[in-house]
């Protein structure tokens, strides 16, 4: 044997050893979705709702689209104009002022979710966030509504 495939060697069970090590810790290892939650730092937290309210920008866009379709329409012969009337379009003005809601409920239930889960959710819920909050208002108005008899 010479030099090099014995250092060769020596590497590979060093290596394997540290590895081995590394496996059997006694506390469970998580990565991925499992991953142990880290507290988000102020620039996850401004990056989640930027991306937030992307969603809300390209649901608007995707909702015109589909009501132009809806009426028939068939092309964007005019894209300044088409891209004029989705920024004034009551629809976008609606999810831009329900995105800090969204996204406060997507922070309380994804607790601790990686960077980028909050960005697959912030962008799920602003393409939606009229949608969920409509439901997450009638869910509540549901909850405190009390039940009359007779």
């Amino acid at each position: 044997m010479n030099a090099r495939s014995l250092l060769m060697r020596l590497f590979l069970v060093i290596a394997g050893f540290s590895l081995w090590l590394f496996l059997i810790r006694s506390e469970p290892i998580r990565f991925g979705a499992h991953a142990v939650p880290e507290e988000p730092g102020l620039g996850a937290l401004v990056f989640g709702y930027l991306v937030t309210v992307v969603g809300v920008v390209l649901g608007s866009f995707y909702r015109e689209l589909k009501r132009r379709q809806e009426q028939g329409i068939t092309s964007i012969d005019n894209f300044r104009a088409y891209a004029s009337s989705v920024v004034r379009s009551i629809d976008l003005w609606m999810g831009l002022f329900a995105s800090p809601l969204v996204y406060a409920l997507i922070l309380k239930t994804t607790d601790g979710a990686s960077l980028s889960g909050v960005t697959i959710i912030g962008l799920e819920n602003g393409f939606f966030c009229t949608l969920v909050l409509e439901a997450a208002t009638r869910r509540q108005q549901q909850q405190h509504q009390v039940p009359t008899e007779g």
